[in-house]
C-alpha cells in the first residue's frame, strides 16, 4: 500500500516539475570577466626608489582581476644589461595582455631594442622579470643595420643573446 502512494508521488510530482520547469540562468556561470577599471588614452608609470622602469601608452586600458589589457599600446621598458645600464626596450602592439610577469602581444607587433635591434612580427612573448622576449611566428628584423628574416626569435636583452630558426641573412657589405 505504502508503495503505491510513493510511486503517485513520484508520478505527480514528475509531471508538476515539468511544467514549472527550472530557472537554469542560475546554474550558468559567467564566464568573461566584467572589468574592475577601464580607461581612455591611458599613460602608466611603474616606478622603482631609483628611477622609472616602465612606461606604457594605450588607447585604452582595461583591467581585471587576473590580468590587464592594453589596446594600441607602446611600452618602454628600462634594461640593465651587463654593460649599460640605461638600455631601453620599445615594444607596441595592437593588443597587449598582461598575466603576472608576462606581456603577451599580438597584431602588428614591433620591438625596437636602443636602435641596434628592431624586428616586426604578429606575436610576441616578453617576461617582464627575464626581459627575454620569444616568438614563434614569422618575424623581419633589422640588426645593425642588416636584413633578417625567419621564425622562432628568441632575444635574451639582459645577456645580448638573440637566436632564431630558418633565419635568412642579408648583409650590406657596402656600409662596412
Amino acid at each position: 500500500m505504502g508503495l503505491v502512494q510513493f510511486v503517485y508521488l513520484v508520478f505527480f510530482g514528475s509531471i508538476i516539475a515539468l511544467f514549472l520547469g527550472f530557472d537554469t540562468s542560475t546554474l550558468k556561470v559567467d564566464k568573461k570577466q566584467k572589468p574592475l577599471v577601464s580607461f581612455e588614452d591611458a599613460t602608466m608609470y611603474t616606478m622603482d626608489k631609483k628611477q622609472v622602469t616602465q612606461i606604457a601608452k594605450a588607447q585604452k586600458a582595461v583591467r581585471y582581476k587576473n590580468k590587464d589589457e592594453l589596446f594600441d599600446a607602446s611600452l618602454v621598458i628600462r634594461v640593465n644589461d651587463k654593460t649599460n645600464n640605461n638600455l631601453l626596450d620599445v615594444l607596441s602592439a595592437k593588443k597587449v595582455t598582461k598575466k603576472g610577469n608576462n606581456l603577451y602581444l599580438r597584431g602588428d607587433v614591433q620591438y625596437d631594442r636602443a636602435n641596434t635591434m628592431q624586428f616586426e612580427s604578429e606575436v610576441l612573448n616578453y617576461n617582464l622579470n627575464t626581459k627575454i622576449a620569444t616568438n614563434m611566428n614569422k618575424f623581419t628584423a633589422l640588426y645593425n643595420g642588416d636584413h633578417l628574416s625567419g621564425t622562432n626569435i628568441y632575444v635574451d636583452a639582459r645577456n645580448n643573446i638573440v637566436r632564431a630558426k630558418r633565419t635568412k641573412f642579408i648583409i650590406d657589405l657596402d656600409k662596412k
